[in-house]
């Protein structure tokens, strides 16, 4: 294989740079197995077909966090909200997971009043977070359908 041109880049740089010493490089472009491995990706999901056919119909939600640095106002975590129909987001900053719940039911509540549409059903990942007792009591009350997806595979 042929030399990169940023190895001759990374070699003259000691001599233009104080303190710097040099580098050892290799003399081709093989990639060691950790760089093969991080380059590597899925082929493309196929498009799906099933899309819902009203506002609320279906909403994805996700939970991220706890965050490395907490938000100004302490959060750590980030609700997400996300109407399959029009691809609205709503995003809720958490201090703890607890918070889940009731920030559920006031998205919940602003989007029935905004759209004049009931929530169908709900789409997560299977984490703790979704399938506690609070929220799967409100999905059974007002007969959502709580769909879990596979872990690490898109929405």
């Amino acid at each position: 294989m042929k030399k990169r041109k940023d190895h001759n880049t990374l070699r003259a740089t000691p001599s233009h740079v104080t303190g710097m010493p040099s580098v050892a490089l290799p003399d081709t472009d093989t990639p060691c197995k950790g760089c093969a491995l991080g380059k590597m990706h899925d082929n493309p999901y196929p498009p799906s077909g099933k899309h819902a056919t009203r506002p609320l119909e279906l909403v994805h939600l996700d939970l991220v966090g706890p965050m490395p640095t907490e938000s100004r106002f302490h959060a750590c975590y980030v609700l997400m909200f996300i109407d399959d129909y029009s691809g609205f987001a709503v995003v809720a900053f958490l201090h703890t997971k607890d918070a889940i719940s009731l920030h559920f039911k006031s998205m919940v509540s602003w989007a029935e009043i905004s759209t004049g549409h009931s929530l169908t059903s709900v789409r997560s990942d299977q984490g703790g977070e979704f399938m506690a007792g609070m929220l799967q009591s409100f999905f059974q009350s007002r007969g959502i359908m709580h769909q879990t997806l596979i872990p690490h595979t898109p929405q």
